[in-house]
C-alpha cells in the first residue's frame, strides 16, 4: 500500500521533533504493509533547510525544486499534486503544512487523506507565536502562559480580528515565517476559517499530539486522535556510571524563543544560587542569551551528539511558558534516566507524572520552579527513583514501535487506534 507523506519542509538531519516524528513514523510503518515516500519542496528559507537531505534517513523522498514566488496557495499545492499523482499512492498524510494545509487537501478529493498536526498552526495563531516583533509581544502580555478558551472553529470573528492585531507587525517590513505563510495563505481574509473547516471534514482522520489539542478541534465532524511523540530508547540510554562534582542541571531548546521560559528560568537560577552552591546549570544556546554569570553554555548540541549530553546532566528543566503540543525534550530525558522538572502546561502535563517521573510547577513561576529544583538537589534517591520511573514509563508507552503499532498504523488503515492510556495519569507518590 503505496503512503505518500507531505511536508512543507523536512529535511535530515534534523533540527526538530516534528521531521523525526515523520522519519521515524514512515520507516516502521514498512512492517505493517505500507510502502512510504515523502514528498518535500526544497526552499531553505528562516534558517529551515527544507529539502535538505545530507544524510540519508532510510526513507525514499522526493525533493521538490521550487522557487520563493512559488510559495503560495495557488502554486506549491498544485507541486504537490503533480508530484504525488505521478507516484499513484493508496493514501496520503500531510505534516507540516500550516496554513497551506486547506489547498493542499482540496488538491486530493478522491484520496483517503489524513493530517498530523504537530502543533497548533491554524488553530491559533497566538500558540503559533505569530507576535514575533517588537509591536507585539506574547511573553509580556502573558507571562504565565494563561490559556485563551476561543480557538477559530468555536470563535472564528474573535479569532480572526486577534490575528490580525498581531500581524500587524508584518505590514511594517517585518518577515516572520510563520507570518508571511499567513499571508501567502489568504489566512487574513474572513473566508479562511471557513475553508479550514471545510477542508478538514474532508479528511479521513487528524492526528494530534495531546488531548488539549484534540479539544480545540471537536467542532470538526472528522475523528481526532490522539497520538503522542516518540522517542528511540535505543539512542537516548541512561548513563552506566556515577557522575561526580555538583549536581547538574540541563536546559536543552531554542532559548531564543520567548515561549520557552529561558526568562523566568533565569530568575529561577539566581534565586536558587542565594541558597545553594552545590549545582552547575547548562544551557544549549547558538548565541548569546546564556551570559548569565553560572551558566554554561554547551552551544547548539546537533541531533547525534544529543544523548550523551543528556547523559552528562542530573536534572533536566522544561520552563515553557505557552502550551507545548508535546515537548519532545521530557521523553529525550525521561528515556536517559533522568527526572523531568516541568512547566504543568500542555504536553507536559501528560508526558511528565507529576510525583512519578518528576515535578510540575507553575508556568512562569521562578520561584515555584526553584523550589522543586532545590527539592531534588537535595534528595539523591529521589532522582534516582523519579529518573527510572521516567525510563520505565517511556519504555512502556512512548518507544517509536509502540506509537506506530497501537496508533499510526491502525488510523491509517481505517482500524481503532489504542485508547492511550499513558494519558492516565498514575497517582502522585509520597
Amino acid at each position: 500500500m503505496k503512503l505518500a507523506l507531505i511536508d512543507q519542509s523536512f529535511h535530515w538531519p534534523p533540527t526538530g521533533g516534528s521531521w523525526v516524528d515523520l522519519r521515524e513514523t514512515a520507516i516502521r510503518l514498512k512492517k505493517h504493509g505500507f510502502e512510504p515516500k515523502i514528498f518535500v519542496p526544497h526552499w531553505e528559507r528562516w534558517n529551515i533547510p527544507g529539502g535538505r537531505i545530507d544524510i540519508d534517513p532510510g526513507i525514499p523522498v522526493e525533493v521538490l525544486p521550487i522557487r520563493s514566488k512559488q510559495f503560495n496557495f495557488r502554486t506549491l499545492p498544485r507541486i504537490f499534486k503533480s508530484a504525488v499523482d505521478s507516484w499513484k499512492p493508496d493514501r496520503i498524510m500531510i505534516g507540516n503544512s500550516f496554513y497551506l494545509a486547506p489547498y493542499i487537501i482540496s488538491q486530493f478529493p478522491d484520496k483517503p487523506v489524513f493530517l498530523r498536526i504537530y502543533a497548533y498552526e491554524f488553530v491559533c495563531p497566538n500558540y503559533m507565536n505569530l507576535s514575533k516583533c517588537d509591536v507585539f509581544n506574547w511573553y509580556q502580555e502573558n507571562p504565565f502562559g494563561h490559556i485563551c478558551p476561543g480557538n477559530v472553529f468555536s470563535t472564528p470573528w474573535e479569532c480572526w480580528r486577534c490575528s490580525l492585531r498581531r500581524m500587524a507587525c508584518t505590514l511594517m517590513g517585518h518577515r516572520n515565517p510563520v507570518a508571511v505563510e499567513y499571508w501567502s495563505s489568504l489566512a487574513a481574509l474572513p473566508f479562511f476559517n471557513n475553508l479550514i473547516r471545510k477542508s478538514l471534514n474532508s479528511l479521513q482522520g487528524i492526528l494530534v499530539y495531546n488531548p488539549f489539542i484534540q479539544n480545540l478541534l471537536k467542532p470538526l465532524k472528522t475523528k481526532v486522535h490522539v497520538v503522542p511523540a516518540g522517542i528511540d530508547t535505543d539512542r537516548f540510554t541512561p548513563r552506566t556510571n556515577q557522575r561526580s562534582g555538583p549536581i547538574r542541571i540541563l536546559l536543552t531548546g531554542r532559548l531564543d524563543d520567548q515561549r520557552k521560559g529561558y526568562d523566568s528560568f533565569r530568575q529561577c537560577i539566581r534565586i536558587l544560587s542565594e541558597r545553594r552552591s552545590d549545582f552547575e546549570v547548562w544551557v544549549t544556546d547558538p548565541g548569546s542569551l546564556s551570559s548569565d554569570p553560572g551558566i554554561h553554555n554547551a552551544g547548539w548540541t546537533s541531533w547525534n551528539n544529543l544523548p550523551d549530553l543528556y547523559r552528562s546532566a542530573d536534572i533536566v528543566i522544561c520552563p515553557s511558558i505557552w502550551p507545548e503540543p508535546f515537548g519532545i525534550t521530557a521523553l529525550e530525558a525521561m528515556s536517559s534516566g533522568l527526572p523531568v522538572i516541568a512547566s504543568k502546561i500542555g504536553g507536559f502535563e501528560y508526558s511528565v507524572v507529576n510525583g512519578v517521573t518528576g515535578l510540575h510547577f507553575i508556568p512562569g513561576d521562578p520561584n515555584d520552579m526553584a523550589e522543586k529544583i532545590d527539592l531534588l538537589i537535595s534528595n539523591q534517591h529521589l532522582r534516582e527513583r523519579m529518573g527510572q520511573a521516567g525510563r520505565d514509563r517511556v519504555v512502556h508507552h512512548f518507544r517509536w514501535d509502540t506509537i506506530v503499532d497501537r496508533y499510526t498504523a491502525p488510523i491509517l488503515q481505517g482500524q481503532s487506534p489504542d485508547k492511550g492510556d499513558w494519558i492516565n495519569q498514575e497517582p502522585v507518590m509520597s
